[in-house]
């Protein structure tokens, strides 16, 4: 999905950037898989040869960034691979250095930026060296001025986050997937809008039209009118038109029907979702998941007895994070995957 379509105005420099990716079709697939957690790192796994991520990257990367993103994928390849049969203690911090480096990959491709520079920092500072009172859906994450975390949201095109404190808890509200776990465990929902794509907008995915029209079910026209949209789209025609009494939008685009989809929206297997901005910034989907596994592996790390503790009690808290470990698992490599093929391609099980 390209960034900031739900958005408020990017630097120039941002919207060259994602300009020239607009200008890149991206397509859509549906695979279908017995394993999908499999089948995606064996699509990252045919990149961990320097010949075969030549052939994808030697227009927009140097040598010496894709010899550093091979080794970097096969660095993420061996942590998933561990994590999957570790104890559960262990998860949020194995699967942290997972999409860590993946991250690091999507970075040294996207920005050239050199390995020695790209493992000095994480970017993120860590959780309040006091724990008296610490919780685990307490913990923040501040975002330094450079690092993976950081430098990730620029190569994906978000917003300047240097010095800002995210709550874990605003995180995970950004992801869909998380909807019914909030509502259950925390009465929060997602503030992702749900999105209803029509029908007979899908069925033309062939050919070119003037208009998408999309519903936000549950929204008031108010918060649909209040959407506002990149630069970048609005260059190509875009417009977000609120509708007296009813909650449609009419996206107006002359791009293929696919592409402008794939775009427009998150994807999950509970449908569609216009990305939420949190405080008032846009965060990329790939750095909100990456951002809520650092605060839990810090947490692992840091405090081990109050996570050993929360594993324990089996109380809500766990349960909301191990849910978002079952997607995160899933969905990190699955939207690396995609930011690295230009491509919106979903896994699912067959």
């Amino acid at each position: 999905m390209y960034p900031n379509v739900i958005g408020q105005s990017q630097s120039g420099e941002q919207e060259r950037a994602l300009l020239a990716r607009l200008g890149q079709p991206r397509s859509l697939e549906i695979r279908s898989s017995d394993n999908p957690l499999g089948a995606i790192w064996r699509d990252l796994q045919r990149l961990e040869g320097v010949q075969q991520a030549s052939r994808l990257f030697e227009r927009t990367a140097s040598e010496d960034s894709i010899k550093t993103f091979c080794a970097f994928i096969e660095l993420a390849d061996s942590y998933a691979a561990v994590a999957e049969e570790a104890e559960t203690s262990l998860d949020p911090l194995l699967m942290y250095y997972a999409a860590m480096w993946l991250a690091r990959g999507v970075i040294a491709v996207k920005l050239g930026i050199p390995a020695a520079e790209l493992v000095k920092a994480h970017g993120a500072k860590p959780l309040p060296a006091a724990a008296g009172s610490f919780t685990l859906l307490g913990g923040t994450v501040t975002f330094a001025r450079n690092g993976t975390l950081p430098r990730l949201a620029e190569s994906l095109g978000g917003d300047r986050t240097e010095g800002v404190e995210f709550g874990l808890l605003e995180l995970l509200q950004a992801l869909p997937e998380m909807d019914v776990v909030l509502r259950e465990t925390q009465g929060l929902g997602t503030t992702a809008l749900s999105t209803y794509v029509h029908p007979d907008i899908l069925r033309a995915s062939n050919s070119k039209v003037s208009h998408i029209q999309v519903d936000f079910p549950g929204a008031s026209p108010d918060d649909v009118s209040s959407l506002p949209i990149s630069p970048a789209l609005e260059k190509r025609g875009a417009k977000v038109v609120a509708i007296p009494g009813a909650t449609p939008v009419i996206w107006d685009s002359s791009a293929a029907v696919e592409e402008e989809i794939a775009t427009l929206f998150m994807r999950t297997a509970n449908g569609h979702f216009a990305e939420s901005r949190i405080q008032g910034l846009y965060v990329p989907e790939l750095v909100v998941y990456v951002a809520v596994l650092h605060a839990l592996s810090e947490f692992t790390r840091y405090y081990p007895r109050k996570w050993l503790d929360a594993i324990a009690r089996r109380d809500a808290d766990y349960a909301l994070i191990r849910e978002f470990m079952h997607f995160a698992e899933r969905k990190v490599p699955e939207l690396a995957l995609n930011e690295l093929w230009q491509r919106t391609i979903v896994y699912r099980h067959a």
